[in-house]
């Protein structure tokens, strides 16, 4: 009976953290800009300071991404543009990044230009109402849910990046040739009310893609997050691609199998060198 009763709870905890990590990563991936989110506790880590995981992708102001989303396959896209500035800070150059959704969501992200580190972000519903915001302080997060009434404060680490930046962040990636897992990077990532969750990244694959955008030559980034193990772990990879080629990169692709989510490019900034195409 107590061999049962074991048994019984070892399962029942085991469904229960797998129903809390589909809800963390539901939340998490679906399109950027509709998600709620992440909370746990990060640690310091100290090569972060040394090496930055992302450096400033010295994007001209303008348009610096264009791609619609759908967080499933019966959902219609909706189309999102991100626009960014540069302006001068207190502590060096920032970039005033903003993504304006056709639902009508907008988030407005503050990072710091030299590591796309986060300082800021604010996110507001399609009636203009303020439904988040993220304040990025040298040793905690502050996170504000107005209409909840409810803040909550979070660790911060200089390996920590915002969810909602993360699309933006990877133009200043450091992109590596496939299949050489040691030189995946890691990271945390902060989703708002679920939590900080440990990431690693990498490329896995060079592809030529086809989007609304074009046929266009990729590096495939592959993302798992390092809370889980095994087939949970696998089920929640998410991956991304990016223009390869001369000069600087341009997002073309983003899924979530699991959840047959999607973010597709609808056209490159001017700023993109013409990536090859077709292989050639």
């Amino acid at each position: 009976m107590q061999q049962r009763f074991r048994v019984y709870r070892a399962t029942l905890r085991i469904l229960m953290t797998t129903l809390l990590v589909f809800l963390a990563f539901t939340a998490a991936f679906g399109p950027f800009h509709q998600i709620a989110l992440a909370g746990g506790k990060g640690e310091k880590d100290e090569k972060a300071e040394k090496a930055p995981l992302f450096s400033d992708p010295d994007v001209p102001d303008g348009m610096v991404l264009s791609y619609r989303s759908k967080i499933d396959e019966k959902a219609p896209f909706v189309k999102v543009v991100y626009t960014a500035k540069k302006l001068a800070g207190p502590e060096g150059p920032v970039y005033e990044v903003r993504s304006e959704a056709g639902d009508g969501n907008v988030v407005t992200m503050r990072l710091r230009a030299a590591d796309l580190r986060p300082l800021f972000v604010e996110k507001r519903n399609g009636s203009n109402q303020v439904v988040q915001t993220t304040a990025y302080g040298p040793e905690e997060v502050r996170l504000s849910l107005p209409q909840k009434g409810v803040t909550r404060t979070f660790p911060n680490s200089p390996d920590l990046y915002d969810q909602e930046a993360l699309f933006f962040a990877f133009l200043g990636f450091s992109f590596q040739e496939p299949g050489q897992a040691e030189r995946r990077s890691n990271l945390r990532l902060f989703m708002g009310e679920n939590g900080i969750h440990r990431m690693s990244v990498g490329v896995v694959a060079e592809e030529d893609v086809q989007v609304p955008a074009g046929e266009l030559a990729t590096y495939k980034l592959e993302m798992v997050p390092e809370d889980l193990v095994g087939l949970i772990a696998a089920r929640f990879k998410t991956y991304f691609w990016y223009t390869r080629g001369p000069g600087r990169h341009g997002f073309v692709k983003f899924t979530f199998p699991a959840f047959n989510q999607i973010s597709e490019s609808l056209e490159l900034p001017d700023w993109v060198q013409a990536p090859l195409r077709n292989g050639k």
